[in-house]
């Protein structure tokens, strides 16, 4: 079996880091036959499956883990935690094989759901006469839709390798999601797409059903019903499987700390690229066969180290996305309020479940269960959804408006600390999410055009532009690009 070099480096860490200096930098010449750049579920993954091919490993230890954007708060002074980003993990494919591999043991998820009040946080004011779909309805519109969903699965999931273009993509998908709905009867099903992953797209009835399916698919449609199973870590800690991915991968094989700076890409030469501690200055360069881009190629300043050619930057400029922020708040109203708020539409009343929030909003304040994360006081979770240039000083403006206006309007109780600025408890930024394009796009085959790039000038693409924003799913994905990537070696 021939014997493969990997090198990590930790990108997502270091994206959120400030660029400093401490003395004077030196550096050092690794090579590798592949450099992978990212710290997610993409990168970390497919290091990991590279093991299988016998890998040897290039050190630069800084001592510091990744930031795998699980979104976990840690109480001070416990050994408890708790998620608010990643709940849970569907079952697909390898994804059981995976963490037994990593020896992480599992547990089914159990999120129990307060009681919750609907308001529209535009105005503050209540939703009166809001009505759920009735159970039956709702199951009997989730298998319908789920049977829709499956027509498609293998153009969708786990990759975009079949995908067609032209006259040959079903016409289904190209409808906008609230055409889709109405056409196919299947309203009834819609508010749990939404309170699953739809609020993360935007407004997903003006979205197209694709882009929908690729946030909701059949195997979220088979979890809602029973029929494909999830599970989260045992220790109610899911940070554990990116940790036990570090540790599988091994410190001397991760670049801790460092920022991609300068890089250059070859069609026969392969790669050269050069790495920057930000703590130390420290930088290294990198000899690499292959360049493995574990990060959705969006935002000037993210891809400017990799001197992207006009063909790629054409392709990669029809992407339009969302920003997304996970968050736990606190503040004395909610805490005084006890309950969970979600934002609702006022024109959702009483049963027209395509009416969800225009961008930008934040999907509700949902009281957390304290119990497991050893916290003194209470605290609330948040998902807000931004546009594209959406930053953290508007995140959390979006957060305190918002709970102002609950309070102005008697929704949550005022209290003698009213005044006092909302409290961000933690917060984890999940970046660019639910990447698509036009309709027209994908009739001009951009799918086609997307994975033609796997291997232009010696690079290869995973994540979440390339197959799905679902970790698992991500995973498999790694597992039929791996082998392709190697090939020739």
């Amino acid at each position: 079996m021939p014997q493969y070099r990997s090198m990590f480096l930790s990108l997502v860490a270091l994206l959120a880091s400030p660029t400093t200096s401490i003395g004077p930098p030196t550096s050092q010449v690794l090579k590798t036959d592949v450099a992978i750049i990212g710290g997610g579920a993409g990168g970390g993954s497919c290091s990991v499956a590279s093991q299988r091919y016998g890998p040897e490993h290039c050190a630069d230890r800084a001592g510091r883990h990744p930031r795998w954007q699980c979104g976990q708060l840690h109480a001070p002074g416990s050994d408890k935690s708790m998620d608010f980003g990643v709940f849970s993990f569907i079952d697909y494919a390898g994804a059981s094989a995976l963490f037994k591999r990593l020896n992480v043991s599992t547990a089914p998820p159990a999120r129990v759901r307060a009681p919750t009040k609907y308001v529209d946080f535009t105005t503050g004011k209540p939703v009166p006469g809001y009505v759920s779909p009735p159970s039956a309805a709702a199951k009997a519109a989730m298998e319908k839709y789920a049977a829709l969903c499956e027509k498609y699965e293998d153009m969708i999931v786990p990759g975009y390798w079949h995908f067609p273009a032209g006259d040959a993509i079903p016409a289904d998908l190209l409808l906008r999601f609230g055409d889709f709905v109405t056409r196919h009867g299947i309203e009834d099903a819609v508010p749990q797409i939404y309170a699953a992953t739809g609020f993360g797209i935007g407004r997903q009835a003006d979205e197209l059903t694709l882009t929908v399916m690729q946030g909701f698919g059949a195997q979220m449609a088979r979890s809602m019903l029973g029929r494909q199973g999830g599970f989260i870590a045992a220790s109610h800690r899911n940070q554990d499987v990116y940790d036990a991915m570090a540790r599988e991968i091994g410190d001397e094989s991760i670049l801790y700390g460092t920022r991609a700076v300068r890089s250059v890409r070859t069609p026969a030469n392969g790669v050269i690229l050069t790495a920057k501690n930000q703590k130390t200055g420290k930088e290294t360069i990198i000899h690499a066969g292959k360049l493995l881009m574990a990060i959705r190629p969006v935002g000037e300043e993210v891809m400017r180290p990799f001197d992207l050619d006009p063909r790629e930057r054409s392709i990669f400029s029809k992407f339009e996305y969302v920003h997304e922020w996970a968050t736990l708040v606190r503040h004395p109203s909610l805490v005084a309020g006890n309950t969970s708020v979600d934002n609702f539409p006022g024109a959702v009343a009483p049963s027209n479940y395509l009416e969800t929030p225009r961008v930008p909003f934040l999907d509700k304040f949902e009281l957390q269960d304290n119990t497991a994360g050893g916290l003194e006081s209470r605290v609330f979770r948040s998902l807000v959804i931004g546009t594209k240039d959406f930053d953290y000083a508007d995140a959390k403006g979006l957060l305190q408006t918002s709970l102002d206006r609950l309070i102005v309007n008697d929704i949550l109780p005022s209290t003698t600390s009213e005044k006092q600025p909302l409290e961000v408890v933690a917060l984890s930024d999940h970046g660019p999410m639910h990447l698509r394009v036009s309709a027209q796009e994908h009739r001009d085959g951009f799918m086609q055009k997307l994975y033609a790039l796997q291997g232009h000038r010696s690079t290869w693409w995973t994540g979440a532009a390339f197959s799905s924003h679902f970790q698992t799913i991500i995973w498999e994905f790694n597992e039929v690009l791996l082998p392709e990537m190697l090939k020739g070696n």
